[in-house]
């Protein structure tokens, strides 16, 4: 957990010029996945890699860093499929976030995972 915890909030510095620390909420969902979001308001988000750029609530921007992370992660480690599973929980739940047509613009290249959909 210590690896993700602190890649995500790796992240939410980079993609996010307003954000400095602080508290963040911890979210599980009913399909075995997580997230967790800053507590924050609307923020500006800023993706170097493919140059999204928008305003999305906390929340949103959450989903965002975690799905960055777990993306990455899969592909640091592909041998571990749990990050893997992570990356097809969230985004599962994503899709039907009332945000869901921003996190798509932020997302990591197309949702790429280094191994096939793992159930």
């Amino acid at each position: 957990m210590m690896i993700v915890e602190g890649r995500i909030y790796d992240l939410m510095t980079e993609f996010c010029a307003a954000y400095e620390g602080g508290f963040w909420q911890f979210y599980e969902l009913s399909n075995g996945g997580f997230y967790m979001a800053p507590r924050l308001g609307q923020t500006a988000i800023f993706v170097p890699s493919n140059g999204y750029k928008g305003q999305m609530s906390a929340d949103a921007a959450g989903i965002v860093v975690c799905l960055f992370t777990f993306s990455l992660l899969s592909f640091e480690y592909p041998r571990e499929a749990v990050f893997s599973r992570h990356f097809y929980w969230l985004r599962d739940f994503a899709l039907g976030h009332p945000e869901a047509t921003q996190i798509p613009g932020a997302k990591p290249v197309s949702f790429y995972v280094a191994d096939q959909r793992v159930a």
